[in-house]
């Protein structure tokens, strides 16, 4: 596979390679490989690619659920949650693999647009981003686990939000 912004979300995937590769100089437009891919993001490279077409072609609807899992686990064990987002949010940092996470979250922040306005409407329409920027960070790091102090139930917590609105991340 070679990103060439083919499908929704490819653009995302192929801007966050850009950013993280010597190869690619300022404002290219050449596709990336699927090693460039791999290298960037680790060995579950597929999971999160799907994780940001996911996002880039989510409809208001879509974005309503993300946000209303995001709200309900974050709720149920508020601690626990912030625990698992802190873990997988270290792994990344230490894994210095590309920053996909701002790919999810600009996929997404494309259809949830139509939450403006007031105070509440933006904590809401930047839980909906939270939630696909941790599922794409949690997928980046999964292989991890062990590592820098990140556990399995980490992973799954932090992704627990978007498998509620989307299903399994494959």
């Amino acid at each position: 596979m070679t990103i060439t912004t083919v499908s929704p979300g490819d653009e995302f995937i192929s801007a966050a390679i850009r950013q993280n590769s010597s190869r690619h100089a300022p404002g290219s437009t050449a596709a990336v490989t699927d090693s460039e891919i791999s290298e960037a993001f680790g060995p579950g490279w597929r999971a999160v690619c799907s994780v940001v077409r996911r996002a880039a072609v989510a409809t208001p609807a879509d974005a309503a659920r993300l946000r209303e899992a995001w709200e309900e686990t974050s709720d149920g064990c508020r601690a626990a949650q912030a625990e698992a987002r802190d873990a997988v949010f270290a792994a990344w940092l230490a894994s210095r693999r590309a920053r996909i996470s701002c790919g999810a979250w600009g996929a997404l922040s494309r259809t949830d647009m139509t939450i403006r306005g007031d105070e509440p409407a933006a904590r809401s329409r930047a839980a909906t981003m939270l939630a696909a920027r941790y599922a794409a960070m949690a997928t980046m790091v999964a292989d991890l686990v062990g590592q820098h102090g990140l556990t399995e139930e980490h992973v799954e917590m932090a992704r627990a939000p978007w498998v509620c609105a989307f299903g399994e991340i494959d």
